[in-house]
């Protein structure tokens, strides 16, 4: 799962997602709400990761949720780990984010991307193995 964050990747996310029962940020289930109100948020802002990152691990699916647009707007370049802390690990978890709050430090980005795709796929081995019964 490595790299861009293409289109095709973008709607298994948000499958992902929407099977996990992530909410918007404000409460609201992702799955409730029209495409239109819900933004891609960069968990870490790509401004912050541009200084130590190349484009591809920038927009890395690891990266990406899916949030309420207003919250997406007003975080703008805020670093994960000062808006983190304010939401419930129930909401972060849902959304696959580590809630090691070590992981949230720019130094630890690889980290973060691993430990994040980590539970993204035990998820979807989880939801794979329920098919074959």
């Amino acid at each position: 799962m490595r790299g861009t964050a293409g289109k095709k990747y973008l709607f298994i996310l948000h499958a992902l997602l929407a099977k996990n029962d992530a909410t918007d940020w404000t409460g609201n289930l992702i799955t409730e709400k029209a495409i239109s109100e819900i933004a891609r948020h960069h968990i870490f802002p790509k401004e912050e990761l541009r200084e130590i990152q190349d484009e591809i691990n920038i927009n890395h699916i690891g990266n990406l949720t899916f949030i309420d647009k207003g919250i997406n707007e007003g975080l703008q370049n805020t670093p994960p780990k000062e808006y983190l802390q304010n939401f419930e690990p129930d909401v972060l978890q849902k959304h696959f984010i580590p809630t090691d709050r070590n992981l949230w430090i720019i130094d630890n980005y690889d980290d973060f991307l691993d430990k994040r795709i980590e539970l993204m796929w035990n998820s979807i081995s989880k939801f794979m193995k329920s098919l074959e019964r």
